[in-house]
């Protein structure tokens, strides 16, 4: 499941648009308890599974294929505006879903975003899937 993470940091750290909008160094793994420079993309973990194909390790001949699922939570924090904020998060997006390797796939099925009391900033949370087989 490292593959996710380190895929998703490979991808927004070389994106021209993400790394010219955000510094290397605001680009974080883990959860924010606190964020001290703005913009900042933390992405964290926050579920998976990982399932065996259709008669996985149970014949000789069977399959020795499973389908890993990441799933994983961005957090885009933004001291300016909505509007800015919303700018990071197209670039994000269309840095993730064009930056997978071969083999490898990425689907934002979760998107929300406005002020964030509790950070005292503008905020966007986006939900991803990370997926890839697996050969044992």
């Amino acid at each position: 499941m490292y593959e996710a993470i380190s895929s998703m940091r490979r991808i927004l750290i070389n994106d021209i648009n993400v790394s010219s909008s955000v510094t290397v160094g605001n680009i974080r793994v883990g959860f924010q308890r606190q964020v001290d420079s703005y913009p900042c993309v933390a992405f964290y973990r926050i579920g998976g599974s990982s399932v065996g194909r259709f008669g996985y390790k149970t014949a000789v001949g069977g399959s020795k294929d499973r389908t890993e699922d990441v799933m994983l939570q961005v957090d885009l924090f933004h001291l300016g505006s909505m509007e800015d904020l919303e700018l990071l998060d197209d670039y994000v997006i269309k840095a993730v879903m064009s930056g997978a390797r071969p083999g490898e796939s990425f689907t934002l099925f979760g998107n929300t975003g406005g002020f964030d009391f509790n950070y005292d900033c503008f905020r966007s949370i986006q939900t991803w899937t990370y997926s890839r087989i697996v050969s044992d």
